[in-house]
């Protein structure tokens, strides 16, 4: 399972504004493969989720909240498309790419104005409601390991989300390419950790529990 990153999953500051554009800017038009250690979930002593690691992303991806692949036509492998929107611009569309857990778990959009402190870029959760247990890698003074932990309320897990906008002359020559969920190498069954605020990014559908 990929660590964490702490050196390189946050851009440069910039000024707080919506993605209304599809001007090139770092495309996006084909599939990207995640590495085989993105392969499970990762859980710190506050936070779980999946690829919290730039090297589980597509190059040039950043966890800028204002960072988006331009145009962007596919989700990477194991993600979907979550929730998109056209505010600001009917002809641009906004689309957010979710991670998947196996079959039946989904992570889905959360409002941006509902974030804050660690959870500021994380634009993908999962909540879990009744008790589901989860396979998770850990890592204990450089020990890495797999353990089932359970997850209920409002424990869930996080995610980057993948962020990305175009317009339809982005898509005339292309089309745009569904990505299947990804199934992780073992088994598990319902059980989290704290997923923050959750909701649909408005004029969007959202993903969930399918």
């Amino acid at each position: 399972m990929a660590q964490i990153d702490s050196t390189a999953t946050q851009a440069p500051t910039k000024p707080a504004h919506p993605v209304v554009t599809s001007f090139p800017l770092n495309p996006l038009t084909t599939t990207f493969t995640r590495p085989a250690d993105c392969d499970g979930i990762f859980a710190s002593s506050f936070l779980s989720g999946i690829d919290f690691s730039t090297s589980c992303l597509p190059k040039g991806f950043h966890t800028d909240e204002t960072s988006y692949f331009s145009p962007g036509l596919v989700c990477p492998t194991g993600y979907y498309s979550a929730c998109h929107d056209n505010i600001g611009a009917k002809s641009i569309t906004t689309v957010t790419c979710c991670p998947t857990f196996g079959t039946d778990l989904s992570l889905s959009c959360v409002t941006a104005s509902t974030l804050e402190s660690v959870w500021s870029t994380l634009f993908c959760t999962w909540i879990a409601g009744d008790v589901t247990s989860l396979p998770m890698t850990v890592s204990d003074n450089g020990i890495t390991s797999t353990v089932t932990r359970s997850f209920s309320g409002r424990e869930g897990l996080n995610a980057f989300g993948v962020r990305m906008v175009y317009q339809k002359t982005d898509t005339q020559t292309t089309t745009m390419a569904k990505s299947t969920k990804y199934t992780p190498p073992t088994s598990w069954t319902r059980t989290g950790w704290p997923a923050y605020p959750t909701g649909s990014d408005s004029g969007g559908s959202s993903g969930g529990l399918s």
